[in-house]
């Protein structure tokens, strides 16, 4: 509890990256809703970093052929 009200915290360990979220709300439900959707956005950032990476390889790829 902080003194903005409560706090979730979530680390992700994932290959290459740690993802850290965090939500404040004064109610725990809220907070931890909270939490999910930014999340769900973390998430979603991550993929798609790693879909536009593999992506320009095979594009490089090619070209060197």
């Amino acid at each position: 509890m902080t003194a903005d009200g409560i706090a979730a915290r979530l680390t992700v360990h994932l290959p290459g990256k740690d993802i850290f979220v965090e939500a404040i709300d004064e109610d725990l439900y809220a907070a931890i809703d909270g939490l999910g959707d930014k999340l769900d956005r973390q998430i979603q950032k991550h993929k798609q970093k790693l879909q536009d990476h593999h992506r320009g390889e095979k594009m490089n790829h090619a070209e060197a052929e």
